[in-house]
């Protein structure tokens, strides 16, 4: 597992080298976790679960799959 903070948003995450089908947008990553102040904005685990991100938490997401996805 990975884990780090982007501009206040934390986040916590489980990627392959290789892309999977169970990945977001059948890519590497299987599981993303993204918080804002204790509040838990996105669940992605081989589906996504919900997405509650605004605008910031928005641009942090495409971040995180421009880095690791």
């Amino acid at each position: 597992m990975d884990s780090g903070t982007i501009n206040d948003y934390a986040y916590l995450m489980k990627h392959y080298e290789e892309c999977t089908e169970s990945g977001i947008e059948s890519g590497r990553i299987t599981f993303l976790s993204i918080r804002k102040g204790g509040v838990q904005l996105y669940s992605y685990s081989q589906g996504l679960d919900f997405d509650k991100l605004d605008m910031d938490g928005k641009k942090v997401y495409a971040r995180l799959l421009k880095l690791f996805n």
